[in-house]
């Protein structure tokens, strides 16, 4: 009966004293920034032919709506994001001379 209630402690205290939801945090928003991030060497990947451009689509169609619904300040830059990686090295050429 002489054990006082203990008192309320917010999202911030919880989060510093609590490592396991400093990870699920942590976690929570790293998933969606390397998915972003991941865009642009997929889209070098899928130039150069090592992804096929199906498996691009379907792999990136939340992105793409994302794409679609987004201002067209962020369509230029997710346009030029996708264009510096597909662009980083040239396509390779096909030979001049076909073999014999």
């Amino acid at each position: 009966m002489d054990e006082r209630p203990k008192k309320r402690r917010g999202p911030i205290a919880e989060l510093c004293e609590n490592p396991r939801l400093r990870w699920l945090l942590a976690t929570l928003v790293a998933i969606p920034a390397v998915y972003f991030a991941s865009w642009g060497p997929a889209s070098w990947l899928t130039v150069h032919g090592f992804i096929s451009p199906t498996n691009y689509a379907a792999a990136y169609q939340p992105m793409v709506l994302v794409y679609r619904c987004s201002p067209e300040k962020v369509k230029n830059a997710l346009n030029r994001y996708c264009e510096f990686w597909a662009e980083l090295t040239p396509r390779p050429q096909p030979s001049v001379n076909p073999p014999p």
